[in-house]
């Protein structure tokens, strides 16, 4: 018998939907969800990077996410989710012309004959599941605060040791806690916390060489 697992949550990929003036995006302002489905699979897919066979069940959602700011470079991903009734399995797909899977590493700069850190991102993907508040898609927004649990895949830090983090997103129109300020074009200020479930982070940062 075909079960299938309804997702109640929302991705994002370092970017979010397009905002109105309320901060909401088009999905939330027309009021018409997206309903991406979990297949169930009664065997598990090898979580090793590469699309297996398993996957076939698996009906794909594609949606655009762009800049949480300014709305602009827009981007398809194609989400899969299959469930075995014990666990969930993701996958994301979207194009990418370069591999980021190192986080600021350090660089040797032979000018200052030190090991300098300039900023790298790498590859990210993340899971939000709303928890309180008046949950946005959109999480640079003052109009409303929020709560969300969020799965976190990073390439160049967790994903060497397999390990996804599990945190929250607070977000908040004032400064409270360990909350960090984003400006907002000069306009508003959103402040959002960042807090790692309890546990052993799966990396930390080194000391330059």
């Amino acid at each position: 018998m075909k079960r299938t697992l309804w997702l109640a949550c929302f991705a994002w990929l370092g970017c979010a939907a397009a905002p109105d003036a309320k901060g909401r995006d088009a999905r939330e302002a027309s009021d018409e969800p997206l309903v991406w489905l979990a297949a169930h699979t009664a065997t598990a897919p090898t979580i090793d990077g590469q699309v297996d066979s398993v996957w076939q069940s698996a009906e794909p959602l594609t949606v655009v996410i762009r800049e949480a700011l300014g709305g602009g470079a827009p981007r398809t991903v194609v989400l899969r989710a299959l469930h075995d009734g014990d666990s969930v399995y993701v996958l994301a797909q979207w194009p990418d012309a370069t591999r980021s899977d190192m986080r600021d590493p350090y660089v040797w700069d032979p000018v200052k004959n030190v090991y300098a850190r300039p900023s790298k991102p790498d590859d990210q993907f993340a899971l939000e599941f709303p928890l309180t508040g008046d949950f946005r898609i959109n999480m640079m927004t003052t109009e409303s605060e929020f709560t969300a649990d969020v799965w976190h895949w990073k390439a160049g830090r967790g994903n060497p040791v397999g390990w996804v983090d599990d945190k929250r997103h607070l977000i908040q129109g004032k400064p409270r806690g360990k909350a960090r300020a984003y400006d907002m074009g000069g306009h508003e200020t959103v402040y959002i916390a960042r807090l790692m479930d309890s546990g052993k982070s799966s990396y930390s940062v080194k000391d330059a060489p």
